[in-house]
């Protein structure tokens, strides 16, 4: 499933190298079953999933996603910023206290 998945990702991009991949991914497939390592329905099912998993990300949830993102309010990389200060805010409010700092606070 991994080498097909892989595979299925390059040839979405880039067309020729994808066809060598998913060719090096069905071989791989046939050596699994030749070595005796998985029955054919094990690689033919894996191969399967990975596609049709393929398709419904390439249909459904890669539009669902552009769609809530074009109905923000602000541009993607604002929302990129904000997530990137509020990381940086929950790491400096981790950061030990000295008993100097929390009595001078205190008082």
């Amino acid at each position: 499933m991994a080498t097909m998945a892989i595979a299925l990702g390059v040839h979405h991009y880039y067309k020729r190298i994808g066809s060598v991949f998913i060719a090096l991914s069905i071989l791989t497939g046939l050596s699994r079953i030749y070595l005796g390592h998985h029955y054919p329905f094990d690689v033919i099912g894996g191969f399967a999933i990975t596609y049709l998993l393929y398709i419904l990300f390439n249909t459904y949830i890669k539009r669902l996603l552009m769609n809530m993102l074009s109905h923000t309010k602000h541009s993607i990389k604002a929302l990129f910023l904000k997530l990137y200060h509020g990381i940086k805010l929950i790491e400096l409010s981790q950061q030990p206290i000295s008993v100097q700092q929390s009595y001078t606070q205190g008082h």
